[in-house]
């Protein structure tokens, strides 16, 4: 069951990390639309990637897999895995502005089967800034954070993974490099940030 404090932490940081995600993803992204200088870091043959329309569910799958934390971790980790989320959102931030790299692909008008959850997206992510790609970031995060706790259901989250790795190609959100630069970047930011002592109690700093 999970506890009180659990519960308050969770929420807490939960609303600290949107709100940093909401200002600082949503800012860069919409002052690059203006930038004079925009770059490209995908390949040419990524430009031939296919729309492959289910993908779009493990791609969304993201925003029900952050619930899970707060059924595995104590408060003090749920604050660690909010303290390194923040820290790569400000990353990520920087390189965004200072270099926009747009999606290279043309977002399609309609999906059949799949537009609602497509334009959904397409709503809230106006990609203008691909490189590193904070989808692979926080998943990357997610699953770093989840997997000492994890005991037979790790292969499903190892799978989890995966499908959301190739769905942020073939949903045409993201390119490799993206993919490559998002991994490194999560990776980087948990070897530098220490781990909390464990505290089971409610605290409102991260």
């Amino acid at each position: 069951m999970v506890s009180s404090p659990t519960i308050k932490q969770y929420a807490w940081t939960s609303i600290l990390v949107t709100i940093l995600w909401m200002v600082l993803y949503g800012y860069t992204n919409h002052i690059a639309q203006f930038a004079p200088i925009k770059y490209d870091f995908s390949f040419a043959w990524e430009k031939n990637t296919p729309l492959i329309p289910w993908m779009i569910l493990p791609y969304v799958s993201l925003n029900i897999m952050t619930f899970v934390p707060a059924f595995y971790l104590c408060p003090s980790e749920i604050r660690h895995l909010g303290r390194v989320m923040g820290i790569a959102t400000m990353t990520a931030a920087l390189i965004f502005y200072f270099f926009p790299a747009p999606q290279i692909q043309t977002r399609p008008d309609y999906v059949p089967y799949w537009n609602f959850l497509f334009q959904l997206v397409f709503s809230l992510d106006n990609v203008n800034n691909t490189l590193p790609s904070l989808h692979i970031t926080y998943s990357t995060q997610l699953l770093l954070a989840l997997w000492p706790k994890l005991k037979r259901f790790r292969f499903f989250y190892l799978l989890w993974f995966i499908l959301v790795s190739l769905s942020v190609l073939f949903t045409w959100q993201h390119q490799l490099m993206d993919i490559v630069t998002g991994l490194c970047l999560a990776g980087l930011i948990q070897l530098v940030v220490p781990k909390l002592p464990r505290d089971d109690s409610f605290r409102l700093g991260i």
